[in-house]
């Protein structure tokens, strides 16, 4: 005990407290089940329904992504000056159905309520794809954490809504693919030169695997696949001399 008469909890204390908390926070958050899909950003039409600090956010998260924004409100806060010239279009208005009719993606970024039902009832009605920022869970879609190496992108979400841990663990991911990128260049290359070819399932189920990966991070790709299939050698350009010189038979 210390001299101030605070409880010295120990180390097993204090996990035991912990976990009884956890579970006491679970038991009141609800697990989502989310289906992913990707949409080709530049064939997008984005509505932003506020001007404030959420619709800047989310203005700037699809604006980078490629998406065509429009961001409709009364007032606009002062950042928005920095989206002038990037083909942003801004709608000094208020709220009107008309607006949401030609596009794909709403999103509801306002505080007040009784227009946020409103908006919602006309999304489900026109069966558009909207989110709310206020509550995530009101909408029918979020905006999922999205990272790319090189050659590899990906969404992730935290099934019971968690951004912090969700950025953390994208950086995470991002250095492993980082760490693939050489081997998905491969694979894409041999995708391309097969496209056309009767047996490109076959070669591609063949390099898709920890076998072939751990062959071609030793150097070894090429000499590999013209082992097993012979066809390949012109498509690879790899010399038939070479081929004779590694494989012949001893």
């Amino acid at each position: 005990m210390s001299g101030d008469n605070r409880k010295d909890f120990s180390f097993k204390e204090l996990s035991s407290n912990l976990t009884n908390s956890k579970d006491e926070s679970n038991s009141s958050l609800e697990t989502l089940d989310f289906s992913f899909i990707s949409l080709i950003s530049n064939k997008i039409r984005v509505l932003i329904v506020g001007g404030g600090e959420a619709g800047y956010i989310k203005t700037k998260s699809f604006i980078a992504k490629g998406c065509n924004v429009w961001v409709l409100a009364t007032r606009f806060d002062e950042r928005f000056d920095e989206f002038h010239g990037n083909g942003i279009n801004i709608i000094k208005d208020t709220y009107k159905e008309s607006y949401i009719l030609d596009k794909h993606l709403i999103v509801i970024a306002i505080e007040e309520c009784d227009i946020t039902k409103i908006i919602q009832k006309q999304c489900e009605n026109l069966s558009k794809l909207y989110v709310t920022c206020h509550n995530f869970r009101d909408g029918n879609f979020v905006v999922p954490m999205q990272l790319s190496s090189k050659e590899v992108a990906f969404a992730l979400n935290v099934k019971k809504g968690n951004p912090s841990i969700s950025r953390y663990m994208a950086g995470s991911i991002v250095k492993s693919l980082n760490e693939l990128d050489g081997f998905v260049d491969f694979a894409n290359y041999i995708r391309k030169i097969v496209k056309e070819e009767t047996f490109k399932k076959e070669i591609l189920k063949f390099i898709s695997n920890e076998d072939f990966e751990f062959y071609f991070y030793k150097g070894y790709s090429r000499q590999i696949l013209v082992m097993f299939y012979p066809r390949l050698i012109n498509l690879l350009g790899v010399e038939l001399i070479e081929y004779e010189n590694c494989y012949k038979e001893k």
